[in-house]
């Protein structure tokens, strides 16, 4: 039976359950907390959480991962945007939670200030493919959970964290290839309306909307990729030849990207090329040399990203193409 409550008690975060017009009773509403927030839940708080919310990045890497997270999402902007049931949720230490989700071998981990997810083995559990997802706000990632205490979360989360960064200090990494996530950008798992403001913005300018190869290219190859985390360089450039002797190199990691333009200009891979003369309407053409043939080298995408080293875009820049390079300048500062 439900019993009479007084108005008072029913507080805006507490949707009323009404009968002929009296209210009967509240029930506890689902509110979002940044994923974060998990690190400062005891076991029986993360056992509540119902949902997760999560955007992710497209890279252009056909992974059966990806493939999944588009089915179950949707896209914009170059992300996908998709919310997962909870089926379970294991607390591994104080500050790494996973997140066993209701479809087939799916978790979500976090684990300190960052998010994944994971696409597992179904027979070993063993890890198979795994992508970052956007933490930093409830915006782009968020759980759902019941009760409102988010502020108390977040604290004890910090606290966790905080206790974690100490350990590092007193034990430090000292590889070279090791960069603190304060020191460099991570478009997977950064909030994504930061990069709309101004980076993202002029990378869209220069490559077209929704062209995500070639904005990918440039966070690998162009001026903001100085900004970017090598973490999420090595996980994400491998097909650009400006990155591929970084990948295996042994120079500290803050001296790869100082090289002269000339170094790093190249052409796209044949399958980028086939998939954009096809969206740029150009006749059929394999490679930059065929691209050159036809005189697609004018078209500005083509000279400057695409074919930059076949048609001669590394040295010469129109006026739109070098005022664009230099705002995107301004995320590697």
């Amino acid at each position: 039976m439900l019993r009479d409550y007084d108005k008072e008690e029913t507080g805006p975060n507490l949707p009323a359950m009404q009968m002929n017009g009296n209210i009967v009773g509240t029930r506890e509403a689902i509110v979002k907390l940044n994923l974060l927030a998990a690190i400062g839940m005891e076991m029986l708080r993360l056992q509540q959480v119902k949902s997760l919310a999560v955007s992710i990045t497209l890279t252009g890497n056909a992974t059966s991962l990806i493939a999944a997270a588009i089915t179950l999402g949707t896209r914009t902007m170059g992300l996908v945007k998709a919310t997962f049931g909870v089926a379970r949720v294991t607390k591994i230490t104080e500050t790494m939670v996973v997140f066993h989700t209701l479809e087939p071998n799916l978790a979500i981990m976090i684990n300190e200030r960052k998010a994944t997810l994971k696409l597992m083995d179904p027979a070993t559990g063993a890890v198979l493919e795994s992508t970052f997802l956007c933490s930093s706000s409830v915006d782009c990632g968020a759980l759902h959970v019941k009760g409102s205490e988010e502020e108390e979360l977040v604290e004890k989360a910090e606290v966790a964290l905080a206790a974690a960064a100490e350990r590092r200090r007193l034990n430090p990494d000292t590889s070279p290839r090791k960069r603190s996530l304060d020191d460099c950008t991570d478009p997977s798992s950064d909030d994504a309306e930061a990069w709309d403001c101004e980076c993202l913005q002029d990378m869209q300018e220069t490559c077209g909307q929704d062209n995500d190869e070639c904005i990918l290219k440039l966070m690998c190859c162009g001026n903001a990729a100085a900004s970017v985390c090598d973490e999420w360089k090595d996980a994400n450039c491998g097909a650009y030849p400006c990155t591929r002797r970084a990948l295996y190199s042994t120079e500290p990691a803050g001296d790869r990207f100082d090289e002269e333009p000339a170094e790093i200009c190249a052409d796209s891979p044949v399958e980028i090329i086939s998939s954009e003369v096809e969206r740029l309407g150009f006749p059929a053409a394999s490679s930059c040399s065929e691209m050159l043939s036809i005189g697609a080298c004018d078209h500005d995408l083509v000279k400057h990203h695409l074919c930059a080293k076949t048609c001669g875009g590394c040295d010469v820049e129109s006026d739109g193409q070098a005022a664009s390079r230099r705002r995107l300048g301004k995320c590697a500062e």
